[in-house]
């Protein structure tokens, strides 16, 4: 599959979220608690479409791993 939106690293198929319509978080814990409350996220650097945690089993299908990123505070974590 040659899907624009997916970082592929190997055979291992990465999706990279970022905080929509420019939100920012300061800490993990704020980051996920937006993520976990069904805020949305942009795939790859606001360019993608936006996507929630009601997305999350589509997502799980089509990625190995997921990851929430916030650039300004440098914040990554990987949710699957």
């Amino acid at each position: 599959m040659n899907n624009p939106m997916t970082k592929i690293m190997g055979n291992i198929k990465y999706c990279i979220l970022k905080p929509a319509y420019g939100r920012q978080y300061k800490t993990e814990h704020q980051m996920l608690t937006a993520w976990n409350e069904g805020k949305d996220f942009q795939m790859f650097n606001a360019q993608g479409p936006y996507t929630s945690v009601r997305d999350f089993l589509l997502l799980k299908d089509q990625f190995d791993h997921i990851i929430l990123e916030c650039s300004v505070s440098k914040i990554q974590t990987q949710i699957l």
